[in-house]
C-alpha cells in the first residue's frame, strides 16, 4: 500500500491504520479504511470512517456497503449512552448507544459537518 500524505492533515487515513483496529474496506474500492465509531438505526449497523485521504471528515457507512476486513475493536473505542447515532446533530439520541472513538467523542458533529479545524484536532489527537 503506498502510503500518500494529503498536505491539508497531520496524517493519512492509511497511516492511521493499525493492527488492532476494526477495518472495513467499502464496495467498490480498493483501500481498507479505519472504523472510528459504530452505531445503529433500527436494525442497520453504521460506521463512521475517513473514506479516503482528503475527505476532510467522518463519513457513515451502512454495514451493506462495506466488507468487514477486520473486525477487532480497538481499546480506543468507547461506549456513548443515548448519543445522537444518526449524527443529524440534533441531540435527540434518535440513533441510540454508539461506539466512537475517544479522539471524536466531542466533536463528532463537526467531523460529521467536515469541519477542516475539528479535522485537524481529531487527527492531531490520534497521533499523540
Amino acid at each position: 500500500m503506498e502510503n500518500v500524505v494529503c498536505p491539508r492533515f497531520p496524517c493519512s487515513p492509511e497511516e492511521l491504520l493499525s493492527d488492532v483496529d476494526m477495518i472495513v474496506r467499502e464496495i467498490g474500492r480498493e483501500e481498507p479504511v479505519q472504523v472510528f465509531g459504530i452505531y445503529w438505526i433500527e436494525n442497520e449497523r453504521f460506521y463512521w470512517v475517513i473514506p479516503y485521504d482528503g475527505y476532510g471528515g467522518l463519513m457513515a457507512l451502512s454495514d451493506r456497503e462495506v466488507n468487514v476486513v477486520d473486525s477487532s475493536l480497538s481499546s480506543d473505542l468507547i461506549l456513548c449512552k443515548d448519543g445522537d447515532g444518526d449524527g443529524d446533530g440534533d441531540g435527540d439520541g434518535d440513533g441510540g448507544d454508539m461506539i466512537l472513538h475517544w479522539a471524536a467523542e466531542d466533536l463528532i458533529e463537526k467531523l460529521v459537518e467536515r469541519d477542516p479545524l475539528a479535522m485537524v484536532e481529531f487527527l492531531g489527537r490520534i497521533k499523540n
